[in-house]
């Protein structure tokens, strides 16, 4: 009984030996390198746009760029061992970006641990306030008021807190003319930017004082 029970044994560990030196084979096959991402650095933080992820590798191979996990772009390893894949970012978000080696036969190597980035909205310039420019010596009748305001927006003329007219820049135009007519006497003038779809004030000059004689 005894050889038996020995036989029945040593064919077990040939068993196991020969599932050890399967997996070791199929480990050697797969692609093992790692390649190494030098940009972007971690908790980073870009605008929304084009992000250059790069790094390094061994020449020829090819590198996928993984973005939350899903694969986002591909490069391949030049002959000086860089790599870069640029990637777009159209919304504010925090992003997990990594990077894998992938073979010929579509076997992939050992990702790169996840780099946190940060996307951020997109800087809104500062809105300048339209300017009101008053004749020097205004006689009553019609009267020229000019200025300029941002492109693209309407402007609209208050005195004494009534519009008295309008003017819409259109393209890249930034000055304004807006004729008024006027009596003799003391005026409060100011001028509203507004957005011509919405009519939404978005800036206003100072009130001035405009005097108008016989």
């Amino acid at each position: 009984m005894l050889a038996p029970l020995w036989l029945r044994l040593r064919g077990s560990k040939v068993l196991l030996l020969g599932v050890i030196w399967g997996w070791l084979l199929a480990a050697c096959a797969s692609p093992q390198l790692t390649p190494i991402v030098t940009f972007p650095s971690p908790d980073a933080t870009f605008p929304v746009g084009v992000i250059p992820v790069q790094g390094t590798g061994a020449a020829g191979t090819a590198v996928e760029v993984l973005v939350d996990g899903s694969v986002a772009g591909a490069a391949t390893v030049n002959d000086q061992g860089t790599w870069l894949v640029n990637l777009s970012f159209d919304t504010p978000a925090v992003r997990q970006i990594s990077a894998r080696i992938r073979d010929a036969d579509g076997r992939f190597g050992i990702e790169t641990e996840p780099i946190q980035v940060t996307i951020t909205a997109p800087a809104v310039p500062a809105v300048q306030p339209p300017t009101l420019e008053l004749p020097a010596d205004p006689v009553a009748g019609e009267i020229v008021l000019r200025g300029t305001s941002e492109t693209m927006s309407m402007v609209v003329v208050i005195i004494n807190e009534s519009p008295m007219g309008a003017y819409t820049l259109s393209g890249t135009e930034r000055e304004w003319t807006i004729p008024v007519t006027l009596a003799a006497g003391e005026y409060r003038v100011r001028v509203l930017a507004m957005e011509p779809n919405t009519l939404s004030v978005f800036a206003e000059s100072p009130s001035v004082t405009l005097r108008v004689r016989e």
